[in-house]
C-alpha cells in the first residue's frame, strides 16, 4: 500500500486530502507554490447545504467563525427577468478562512507545509517529484504517489499527464457592502454569468464568460455600475469549465479544479474540492478504486458542462420563465427546477 503521498498545492482541496491521510497514518508532503501569508484564493465562497456536509464528514464538525452570512433566499436574473428564490439555505465564507482552517487541521497533526516551492518536474518512474524554492533552491520530494490539487491552470496535470486543463478567465473584486441580496446573472451577451456575494463587512462581485473575445473588465464594470458599486482592485484567476474532467493517471490522482470539477453553470467548485480530497483520501487508504468513487459525480460534471448553454440562451431564458409566469407556479418554482436539475443546486 502507498505510504509516502505527495500533495502539489496547499488550498482547500489540498489541505483537507492532507489531513485525511496524516489521520490515517500516511506520510504526507504538503508542498505550495505561493506563500502562505499571502495566498487568497479568487472565490466567491458560496457554501451549498452539500458543500457543508462534507465539510462535517471530512472534519467531523463545521468549522466555527469563518462564516460570514446566512441566506434563505437570492435572486436570479436574466436580461429581462429578475426572480427572486426563497427558503434555500447557503452561506458564504472568505476563501482565505476555509483554507487557513484546513491547513491549520492538517499542521494542528503534526503535517508541515512546505511553501514558497514550484514543482517543475515529476518523475513517475523514480517517484521522485523536483522543485525550485522562491531562493532558487532546489528541492527534491520522493512519493509513492502525487496527488495535483494545484488549480485550473494545473501545471502538475501538463507533465504527468501531458494535457492541459480547459479553463476560462473570471474576474472578482472585494467590495464594501451595500446591503443588496446574494445575485446570480445570467446573460447571452456574456456567455456566462455575474455574481454578488455578501460576506460579512464586505462583498464579492465578479464574472466569467466561456465565451471568446468578451471584455470582462467592461462587462464587470458595467454590472457593478448597474448595483451602484464602485469596484478598486480587481483580479484574475482561471476557473475549470468542467469539460475536461481527469480523475487519475497512472501513480497520479488529480483533484478540485485540477481534475476540472466544477458545476459550469454556477461555478460551485468548493463541493467538488472537498469530495475528491475526501474519496482520494479513501482510495489511498483503502487501496480502492478513485475513478470509480467519483464516476457518478463526473458524470454530472459532463452533464451540466454540456447543457450549460441554455443559461446563457436570452431566447430560451426568457421565454420559459414568461410561460413560467402564467402558470400557478409562477417564475420561482422554474428557476428552482433548473437550478435543481442543471445546476445541482441542493439548497
Amino acid at each position: 500500500m502507498c505510504k509516502e503521498i505527495l500533495i502539489v498545492g496547499a488550498g482547500l482541496v489540498g489541505s483537507t486530502c492532507a489531513y485525511l491521510l496524516q489521520k490515517n497514518g500516511f506520510t504526507v508532503t504538503l508542498v505550495e507554490e505561493r506563500l502562505l501569508e499571502r495566498k487568497d484564493k479568487l472565490c466567491g465562497g458560496l457554501i451549498t447545504p452539500r458543500a457543508m456536509k462534507e465539510l462535517q464528514t471530512a472534519f467531523g464538525a463545521v468549522p466555527e467563525g469563518i462564516f460570514r452570512d446566512t441566506f434563505s433566499s437570492m435572486i436570479c436574473q436574466t436580461e429581462s427577468f429578475s426572480v427572486p428564490v426563497h427558503n434555500i439555505q447557503l452561506v458564504s465564507v472568505l476563501r482565505k478562512d476555509l483554507d487557513g482552517f484546513a491547513l491549520e487541521k492538517f499542521t494542528q497533526l503534526g503535517g508541515i507545509c512546505f511553501d514558497g516551492i514550484s514543482i517543475r518536474d515529476i518523475d513517475s518512474r523514480r517517484h521522485v517529484a523536483t522543485g525550485i524554492g522562491k531562493d532558487r533552491t532546489r528541492r527534491e520530494f520522493s512519493f509513492d504517489a502525487v496527488v495535483m490539487a494545484d488549480g485550473a491552470l494545473s501545471h502538475g496535470r501538463q507533465v504527468v499527464a501531458g494535457q492541459k486543463p480547459d479553463a476560462v478567465l473570471s474576474l472578482e473584486a472585494e467590495v464594501t457592502a451595500t446591503g443588496a441580496p446574494l445575485l446570480m446573472k445570467y446573460t447571452e451577451e456574456l456567455w456566462g454569468y455575474y455574481w454578488y456575494i455578501p460576506a460579512g463587512n464586505v462583498a464579492k462581485i465578479g464574472c466569467v464568460s466561456y465565451g471568446e473575445g468578451r471584455d470582462l473588465e467592461t462587462s464587470l464594470s458595467r454590472f457593478a455600475s448597474s448595483l451602484g458599486i464602485a469596484m478598486s482592485r480587481v483580479r484574475g484567476a482561471f476557473i475549470p469549465t468542467g469539460g475536461s474532467v481527469l480523475l487519475k493517471h497512472k501513480d497520479a490522482y488529480f483533484l478540485g479544479d485540477a481534475a476540472g470539477l466544477i458545476c459550469p453553470p454556477s461555478g460551485e467548485g468548493i463541493y467538488y474540492a472537498l469530495k475528491s480530497a475526501r474519496m482520494a483520501a479513501q482510495a489511498l487508504a483503502n487501496a480502492a478504486n478513485y475513478e470509480a468513487l467519483m464516476a457518478r459525480d463526473a458524470k454530472v460534471v459532463e452533464r451540466e458542462y454540456r447543457t450549460r448553454q441554455l443559461f446563457f440562451n436570452r431566447k430560451f431564458m426568457d421565454s420559459a420563465l414568461a410561460a413560467a409566469e402564467k402558470t400557478p407556479y409562477g417564475s420561482e418554482r422554474a428557476v428552482k427546477f433548473a437550478l435543481r436539475h442543471f445546476c445541482s443546486f441542493d439548497a
